[in-house]
C-alpha cells in the first residue's frame, strides 16, 4: 500500500481527514506518517508540539497499514454515519 492508496482507503473507511497527516509535521492531536529518509517509514501521534508513540518501519507499505488499522479501530477517528434522505 502507498501513501495515495491510504488516503483513499481512510476516505472510504470514513476516517475524519482532522486526525491524521500522511505528510508528517507535527499537527495536534494526529496520527501521522512521515519518510524517515533512508527507505524508512515513521508512524506516530502528534500533541502539543511533539511526537508521542512512534513506530518505525522498513517498508511504506507496512506503515501504511499499521496506520490504517489504528485509525479504523479508533472510533473517535471515524466520521459519523449520514442517515439517507428517507430517514433511515
Amino acid at each position: 500500500m502507498t501513501r495515495a492508496e491510504l488516503a483513499a482507503a481512510l476516505r472510504q473507511g470514513r476516517v475524519n481527514p482532522a486526525v491524521y497527516s500522511l505528510d508528517g509535521g507535527l499537527p495536534n492531536d494526529a496520527y501521522c506518517l512521515d519518510d524517515a529518509g533512508g527507505g524508512r517509514w515513521v508512524v506516530y501521534y502528534s500533541e502539543r508540539g511533539s511526537r508521542f508513540d512512534e513506530r518505525m518501519f522498513d517498508q511504506e507499505s507496512e506503515a501504511c497499514q499499521y496506520l490504517l488499522d489504528t485509525l479504523l479501530n479508533e472510533p473517535s477517528a471515524l466520521l459519523p454515519e449520514t442517515r439517507d434522505d428517507d430517514g433511515s
